[in-house]
């Protein structure tokens, strides 16, 4: 934009560049925006239905109840109880060990490694339960690994307590039997947030391409001669 003086030093107005920020922005037209709008719902559905088709994770879960059923009958204190709270922690950590695993793993009919990457374990608060959980790609599997690991649990807490008299050992019982498994993963959630991420990036590139390529953008026209008043300055 320049200001253009009459021999006496007066502004005659601005002149507006053609080629300047205003000559370059496009305007959408509705095909362009229609367009936009199909890209965008045809990825994000093309990204949710790819996820959706991902392998499942299938998850089987057995609680176990800790308890030391002697001690508590003969003082049932809030003190054998805590103490019982605290050896779930020992207990959560001592099943990730190789003499549980691969017990496991023979139970099971499977290699210790897939037992390893596929059990985990948790000890919920307020509570005296273990919790023995299992993902695997194979429903099938995951109930055998998690019945296998909670046996495998259980046995090594007995010959761990061999030597102590029966009715003060500590026990691990099942409150029932592993669950069938169940799909965990990808979630509905998840396909759809990952859709919708993709279907609304496509759609914004596509937009910034269409707006500036001819029919689906329109120029806005600047005229050359086009003049503005401007500032006039005293002789």
């Amino acid at each position: 934009m320049t200001d253009d003086l009459d021999s006496s030093g007066k502004g005659l107005g601005r002149r507006i560049d053609p080629g300047g920020i205003a000559a370059r922005l496009a305007t959408p037209t509705i095909g362009a925006i229609l367009v936009v709008v199909i890209i965008g719902a045809l990825v994000g559905g093309v990204a949710a239905l790819s996820i959706r088709r991902q392998d499942g994770v299938y998850q089987s879960s057995e609680p176990l109840l800790i308890d030391q059923a002697g001690a508590l009958a003969v003082a049932p204190n809030g003190d054998i109880v805590a103490k019982l709270a605290l050896l779930r922690v020992k207990y959560v950590s001592v099943m990730q060990s190789a003499d549980v695993l691969g017990k496991a793993a023979a139970t099971a009919g499977v290699d210790i490694g897939t037992v390893a990457g596929a059990v985990s374990a948790s000890a919920p608060p307020q509570s005296l339960i273990i919790q023995i959980n299992a993902r695997t790609k194979d429903p099938a599997v995951a109930p055998r690994i998690a019945s296998a690991t909670a046996d495998a649990l259980r046995d090594y807490l007995t010959n761990e307590q061999a030597a102590v008299p029966a009715a003060n050992r500590i026990t691990l019982t099942p409150l029932r039997n592993a669950s069938a498994a169940v799909k965990v993963e990808p979630t509905s959630t998840r396909s759809l947030s990952n859709g919708l991420t993709a279907g609304l990036l496509a759609a914004a590139i596509a937009y910034l391409v269409l707006a500036s390529v001819p029919p689906f953008g329109r120029r806005r026209r600047v005229t050359d001669a086009s003049t503005v008043p401007g500032p006039t300055s005293t002789p």
